[in-house]
């Protein structure tokens, strides 16, 4: 018996590596929907093997263990959940058909069964071609153009060939399996949407100026490889955006050890430090907070030495630690209650992004989905105004928190929130990791292109996202050059206690909070300082005045003429050099 479990495993681990010579992808995901099973610990244990024994040069094999030990830590809990879920959904579906037809005609029966085992067969090949149609939502096309996925959606809910939960002679369903055509326009495979989302990607980057590419020293550019990886159909928002995620390891699998060595270290994301003189009144607030005294009434040193930013600094991290206070002090505790809302939560939790960057001249935090300006730019371009058709009404994505220069019109931050703090949520998923990041990514290039070349060395951009007592964000910086590649850097997640204990974790969201203020003010002040307009002669009138008081009297306004025809006014025979018009 152990002999032959010996040539068991061996055969085994030689079709693993036949497989893993002849495949180009070599990434985990790629090797265990090659195996076929759901079983994560057998599946683990093969993929180390070919690893182990598998004909590389030991650089490569490195790079492939490291890459495996970075999913393993990150992403392996989520793709085995949604591989048992798609397993789950598929035979759902099977019960479901079953039990519709069976309930139909005799002759679907048998039409049936003699197809159940070429169904089987193909059932593996169907989810690998249709990936994430039912809950892996990380995988499915979330492209900009909203009619697009308008489209797919009212498609699969009118597909006639889906079950449905029907009578046991629904018209619907016996017509389908009748094969009676329907009065109805052809449908767009899913195929087909792929390959026109293929030619918009294409023809996207054709458009792009190569001379702008970055190119690496080993002669890899990194846009070509960015698209190439876009081309296929699981691509991240972040790829398809031609921006690198220095912890998406799907990222680092497109380049070798030393290339992503290279990319990493293009660019800093060393966030400012806050001055000892806000740091330590900080910390005066955490004590007094566990304590369980009130923030107003720890006074806020009157050091003339202090800078009005480092007061301003004080003065939100009061307001956000008197928030705190009525969280620990309310009965019952707002962390036991279920029926709060979003915006209840945004107020008692994170209140300090309400007024961040407040003290910046046009600038305002405004709340309440409000559309972006980036995205209904981007949506709009290209539509014609046509007088033959009634006129569509402009689109642009809503966001929950959008810091606005109200004076230039330029978003500079976006911010989403949840009622309830899970990031492992659909919504999350979906809202971080492409709503929020295609906005800041759209707003990161728009602001670019406005400024000059200068800008691009020290400009960064943030986004974030909340929910109850959590709060996740990251940060955007340029490649290096004029290339189109974005770099980004997750800044950390931090939650509020429960209890008041040390309230060490949520004091390190708030100053990464202000740190983040500190990186975007500097930002948006070089922006205008960058863009600001020649100055006027408005500051020669006023020297050329100085010592003149004289001009107080005068009247910069032309007199009002009594003779001229006012809208309102009524019109008499002087207004007119012939009859007067005749009113019926």
């Amino acid at each position: 018996m152990a002999a032959s479990t010996n040539t068991k495993k061996t055969t085994l681990t030689e079709k693993d590596l036949e497989w893993f010579s002849a495949c180009e992808d070599q990434t985990p995901e790629a090797f265990f929907d090659h195996l076929k099973t759901n079983d994560r610990q057998r599946a683990h244990v093969r993929y180390r093997r070919v690893l182990r024994d598998c004909a590389v040069d030991e650089d490569h094999r490195q790079h492939l263990v490291d890459t495996f030990n970075a999913w393993r830590a990150a992403e392996a809990d989520a793709y085995w959940e949604k591989r048992k879920a798609r397993k789950s959904v598929r035979k759902t579906q099977i019960r479901t058909a079953v039990s519709l037809v069976e309930t139909s005609e005799p002759f679907a029966v048998d039409l049936l069964q003699s197809n159940a085992r070429e169904a089987r067969r193909d059932l593996h090949e169907y989810e690998r071609a249709d990936p994430g149609r039912h809950t892996d939502v990380q995988k499915v096309d979330l492209e900009e153009e909203t009619d697009l996925q308008k489209h797919a959606d009212s498609e699969e809910q009118t597909d006639p060939e889906a079950p449905t939960q029907q009578g046991p002679r629904s018209k619907r369903s016996f017509a389908s399996l009748n094969g009676a055509a329907e009065d109805s326009p052809p449908k767009r495979s899913r195929t087909s949407r792929h390959e026109s989302t293929i030619d918009r990607r294409t023809e996207r980057f054709n458009g792009l100026e190569q001379e702008r590419f970055w190119r690496l020293s080993s002669g890899k550019v990194v846009e070509e490889t960015l698209y190439r990886a876009s081309l296929e159909p699981d691509a991240s928002t972040s790829v398809r955006s031609y921006t690198i995620d220095v912890s998406c390891f799907k990222t680092r699998a497109l380049f070798t050890s030393q290339e992503w060595n290279e990319i990493v270290s293009s660019v800093s994301f060393q966030l400012p430090e806050l001055s000892r003189k806000t740091l330590g009144f900080i910390e005066k607030l955490r004590r007094g907070l566990c304590e369980g005294k009130h923030p107003y009434t720890i006074p806020l040193s009157n050091d003339p030495t202090m800078s009005d930013n480092d007061r301003f600094d004080c003065n939100l991290a009061i307001k956000t630690i008197a928030e705190w206070h009525m969280l620990y002090t309310k009965k019952p505790s707002p962390f036991i209650v279920d029926d709060l809302s979003e915006s209840w939560w945004a107020r008692a939790s994170w209140a300090l992004l309400f007024h961040l960057l407040d003290d910046i001249p046009g600038a305002f935090m405004i709340d309440g989905e409000k559309r972006g300006l980036d995205s209904s730019k981007r949506r709009n371009m290209g539509r014609a105004y046509n007088p033959d058709e009634p006129l569509r009404k402009k689109s642009g994505r809503k966001l929950d928190l959008i810091c606005r220069d109200e004076i230039k019109k330029h978003d500079w931050l976006v911010v989403e929130r949840m009622r309830g703090w899970d990031p492992q949520s659909t919504k999350f998923l979906r809202e971080f990791n492409h709503d929020v990041l295609r906005e800041t990514v759209t707003i990161a290039h728009n602001r670019m292109f406005d400024a000059p070349d200068s800008f691009r060395e020290e400009c960064t951009f943030v986004g974030g996202y909340t929910g109850s007592r959590g709060l996740d964000t990251f940060q955007i910086k340029p490649g290096p050059g004029r290339s189109y590649v974005l770099i980004m850097q997750h800044v950390g997640q931090f939650t509020l206690s429960p209890v008041n204990g040390g309230l060490k974790e949520q004091f390190q969201g708030l100053v990464r909070l202000l740190q983040i203020r500190a990186t975007m003010k500097s930002t948006i002040e070089l922006f205008n300082t960058l863009t600001a307009l020649p100055p006027t002669d408005a500051g020669a009138e006023a020297e050329s005045d100085e010592g003149n008081l004289e001009w107080y009297y005068d009247n910069p306004e032309a007199p009002f003429d009594c003779n001229q025809v006012v809208s309102s006014s009524p019109i008499g025979p002087d207004d007119f050099d012939g009859e007067l018009p005749i009113l019926e």
